[in-house]
């Protein structure tokens, strides 16, 4: 199914950005600055694009001709297999947690048959169903106009003002599907691709430019032209911010990094318990209820650490000492661990 096993290590550094971005976002500040909600706001424009668009721009480098069939049983096993574990592990957590009524999404009983056409258990997990339904649909389009035609026509459902519904994320598809797509049109047109990745100050002032009008003109057109500026301006920019610092580690690549780039899919899908269980630990020692500065600092320093490393050492535990969750939960088993030998015509490791 794929061309080679390396990895494309700016990729993986942007993918790494990316997780902290979601964690970020998906933290409940204790005690937070007013400013911390507009941070909030401006990661939610861009953090999924880029996940998505380097998505399909890994589709794009490395699946090939593989039957269509084996294909979509793979990503079903990929993605579709672990959000229903996770959606069932998340439901439950919530049932049995007093405040589950003060969630950003409660549960219900019901919740464990509705999580089979949406995203119930989080709202977060819309991303596997849009994940999965964009890799249902790109085999079909493998010629570089055929690709072209599909950008079109997600351009246009993601202008279209008609509201899609929740059932299977269409309204996350109608969204979020061109993103998907674009990364697999920069592979197509690589020089042009290229030529966008050198130009970090102009990407650098767009994107500044386009947060200022986000900020200062909110129910404007500014605002509006801002809301679609700044995912295409912020994927670029991680995506350059990625490459340059991966250019001086090609040779000696940080174990890190290479542990972090392996787990973002299961990091992605537990970090909100973790960060969950942090929260009432936090609450139920009267830490987090203090008025102490330092002290609600640290506390969202501790429950964002939570969500990163928590499930990055749970991953790897999984790893080297297979369980038969593993393969509900699309953990490999390892026998050796990951190397970091460096391609660096390719910026590719092992």
């Amino acid at each position: 199914m794929k061309a080679n096993k390396t990895r494309i290590l700016y990729l993986d550094i942007a993918k790494i950005i990316g997780i902290l971005l979601v964690i970020f976002g998906h933290t409940n500040f204790i005690n937070p600055v007013p400013e911390i909600q507009s941070v909030k706001y401006i990661i939610y424009t861009f953090h999924m694009p880029l996940f998505l668009f380097i998505s399909g721009l890994v589709y794009a480098t490395y699946v090939k001709d593989t039957p269509y069939l084996s294909f979509v049983k793979h990503k079903t096993l990929r993605l579709m297999v672990p959000y229903l574990v996770v959606s069932i592990i998340l439901i439950t957590v919530k049932l049995l947690t007093p405040a589950n009524t003060m969630t950003v999404n409660p549960v219900t009983t019901y919740s464990y048959l509705h999580i089979f056409y949406k995203a119930e258990a989080g709202y977060f997990l819309w991303f596997l169903w849009v994940l999965w339904i964009m890799f249902l649909i790109i085999p079909f389009f493998r010629t570089k106009r055929a690709r072209i035609y599909l950008l079109l026509f997600f351009a246009g459902l993601a202008i279209l003002p008609v509201d899609f519904p929740t059932i299977i994320c269409l309204d996350s598809l109608k969204r979020y599907g061109l993103y998907f797509v674009l990364g697999c049109i920069a592979i197509d047109q690589t020089k042009v691709f290229e030529y966008l990745m050198s130009k970090r100050l102009l990407t650098s002032a767009i994107f500044l430019i386009s947060i200022s009008a986000y900020i200062m003109f909110p129910d404007t057109i500014m605002n509006g032209i801002a809301q679609c500026v700044l995912p295409f301006a912020g994927t670029l920019l991680i995506l350059q911010v990625s490459r340059a610092v991966s250019a001086p580690i090609q040779s000696s690549v940080p174990t890190f990094v290479v542990l972090a780039s392996s787990s973002m899919f299961f990091i992605y899908l537990f970090h909100t318990i973790f960060m969950g269980v942090a929260y009432y630990l936090l609450y139920k020692s009267g830490i987090a209820t203090t008025e102490s500065t330092l002290l609600s600092i640290f506390c969202n320093v501790a429950i964002i650490c939570t969500g990163f490393l928590c499930p990055l050492a749970l991953y790897h535990i999984l790893e080297k000492h297979p369980t038969p969750i593993n393969r509900l939960l699309a953990v490999p088993y390892r026998k050796e661990p990951l190397t970091r030998t460096i391609d660096s015509s390719t910026t590719r490791f092992q």
